[in-house]
């Protein structure tokens, strides 16, 4: 494997988190990274902050699914800025997007953007940023690049939207290139 520098992360008191009320299941290993995308509308994202976003992403978990925490474990704003969801040292406990094996043992990265409607893609930053938080956390995990899968190939479920989903091979490509030097076919 080749060394892949940790990406520029913005901490959870920087985005304005509120408090883990974790009651956790601790996982078998980390395996998968699972990527998603919001349901929101694209001009509500777009009128926000990414930090407003992801707090009010944090509200809804906590306040209506009745949540410990935010879902994701990193989330990247609609200008490129990873950020820090739940807990770095709770990867180890299972996230609350669906009781399933894969979301037990993955990494959950969200991407701030309604990529299933219309012509709504990932801007230049967010693609590059996604590419550099994947490398990473292959890297730092021993993930094959092969497991990173959408949300929907894990369930019923339209995330991460069309147009992501459209680019995971290329996406996977990417990363495999920068981890291994090589492309996979």
């Amino acid at each position: 494997m080749i060394f892949q520098p940790k990406p520029s992360i913005i901490s959870r008191s920087s985005w304005g988190s509120r408090t883990d009320t974790r009651v956790g299941t601790n996982r078998h290993g980390t395996r998968y990274i699972v990527i998603h995308h919001c349901a929101y509308n694209n001009s509500t994202i777009a009128a926000r902050s990414e930090y407003e976003h992801m707090r009010v992403i944090q509200n809804q978990h906590m306040n209506d699914q009745g949540w410990s925490d935010i879902a994701y474990h990193y989330g990247i704003g609609k200008n490129g800025t990873i950020m820090e969801g739940r807990l770095f040292q709770y990867l180890s406990y299972a996230s609350n997007t669906s009781p399933t094996y894969v979301d037990n043992n993955g990494i959950q990265v969200l991407m701030h953007g309604n990529f299933h409607v219309g012509n709504h893609f990932m801007n230049t930053s967010q693609r590059s940023k996604l590419i550099d938080l994947l490398s990473w956390l292959c890297y730092q995990y021993n993930i094959s690049p092969s497991n990173i899968i959408g949300h929907r190939d894990n369930g019923a479920s339209a995330c991460p939207g069309d147009q992501i989903y459209s680019e995971l091979t290329n996406i996977k490509n990417e990363v495999t290139m920068r981890v291994y030097g090589v492309q996979i076919d």
